[in-house]
């Protein structure tokens, strides 16, 4: 349900910015990012809650995880809380890092390269969340994906705001 919400946002989302005579990819990118670390972060958190819960409660017990209900939230809502203070703390020192480096608020150009890039990411998790939870595919296999995928969006992030500011240097 909660996929589908998302998708139904950034549907939202666009078709608003549509409807304007002009659209404002910079406001598209930054919901499209925001939403989906959320996504990322909370899958993440559940993973990792339903491991830790697998660890405590030994293997054969995790058949009855159902009567563990309060304790799997409470351990999810810590662990999500942590690993968004992370990812926070992360973008923060990047944002610092590139902040002089360029401005591409104004760059109608960059802007709808990046809102193609970040949409195709947030395809890709849904997809990927999707048919995973359709095919029955186990956590930890899950989890596996999700890590590698999130592994490869940040070095291509990487890679992205690299550019950017050649870009917007060699513009300057």
């Amino acid at each position: 349900m909660d996929d589908t919400t998302s998708l139904i946002l950034v549907l939202g989302a666009v078709i608003k910015e549509k409807c304007q005579p002009k659209i404002n990819y910079y406001n598209l990118n930054v919901f499209l990012m925001l939403i989906s670390s959320q996504i990322v972060i909370l899958a993440l958190a559940s993973y990792l809650s339903r491991g830790f819960l697998y660890i405590y409660l030994d293997a054969d017990k995790i058949s009855g995880l159902s009567e563990y209900g309060d304790l799997f939230i409470g351990i999810e809502i810590i662990v999500m809380y942590i690993i968004g203070f992370l990812v926070l703390n992360l973008v923060y020192k990047m944002v610092r890092r590139y902040t002089d480096s360029f401005d591409i608020s104004d760059d109608e150009r960059i802007n709808r390269h990046l809102f193609i890039i970040l949409l195709a990411f947030f395809g890709s998790i849904e997809m990927l969340l999707f048919i995973s939870n359709f095919q029955g595919v186990t956590a930890t296999i899950q989890l596996t994906l999700l890590l590698t995928f999130v592994l490869m969006l940040g070095l291509i992030s990487w890679q992205t705001l690299e550019t950017i500011r050649v870009y917007t240097w060699q513009k300057r």
